[in-house]
């Protein structure tokens, strides 16, 4: 990162502070409305189990978070990302990414957050995927193990395109940066907390999704896992 680089995202975010912040408001909730509803429709055309029951909240949790991270993304701000510095750009590309993600995740797997046991979804392996799972303790082992798999998957990719915000962030926004990540998972998370059968387990979902987050960001902190020959220092 040169110093005109800096300089242009300096005078670039100057001119963006001159941006009404009602504006920036409603240009987070208009492309997160438009994002929403793609998703949506693609997760309803693939996956209609997800929406037997609670469709008015997944579509609401769905939504919420897609503004809420646009928003953070379109706040002024100087758009560069020097290593270990989280803003709202980074907050905002870890919300969106993650809500992506997790609508990924109910496409691949409707069984995961539906609770319906049968291979409806388009990946026919992803039953016998948690037929396996459930012979690890029933329902307990099952979405141990899904939060584990699904949630480490997903911050695998999101936290790659992240790297320079996780090298060598300081250990105290680590928690901050956990609990945005799951935020980020809010349509699994209204999903399960809503239904009867998922409430009982839910606890485990959280565990493994929380014990994959970890691991990853430690990972990602720690050095570059694409290229280790990268030094990690401040610049």
């Amino acid at each position: 990162m040169t110093q005109t680089d800096i300089r242009k995202a300096i005078l670039s975010s100057l001119k963006e502070e001159q941006t009404p912040k009602t504006r920036i408001v409603f240009r987070g909730l208009f492309w997160g409305s438009i994002l929403s509803l793609a998703l949506i429709l693609c997760l309803r055309s693939m996956s209609r189990d997800v929406f037997a029951t609670n469709d008015l909240a997944l579509c609401i949790s769905i939504w919420t978070t897609m503004a809420v991270g646009l928003t953070l993304v379109f706040w002024p701000q100087p758009r560069i990302q020097p290593r270990g510095y989280w803003g709202a750009l980074a907050y905002g590309r870890l919300l969106v990414g993650m809500v992506i993600v997790t609508i990924l995740q109910l496409i691949v797997c409707p069984e995961f957050a539906s609770m319906a046991f049968h291979s409806s979804g388009p990946f026919s392996f992803v039953g016998q995927l948690t037929h396996f799972y459930m012979s690890f303790g029933g329902m307990k082992g099952c979405m141990f193990l899904c939060g584990l798999t699904f949630t480490g998957l997903g911050a695998f990719m999101i936290f790659r395109i992240l790297d320079r915000a996780f090298l060598q962030t300081p250990a105290k926004k680590l928690p901050g940066i956990l609990g945005l990540s799951l935020l980020g998972q809010s349509p699994v998370i209204v999903l399960q907390a809503l239904d009867p059968q998922g409430r009982m387990t839910f606890v485990y979902w959280i565990a493994g999704s929380l014990l994959a987050l970890i691991i990853i960001a430690l990972m990602m902190r720690g050095k570059n896992i694409l290229d280790p020959s990268k030094p990690t220092t401040l610049p």
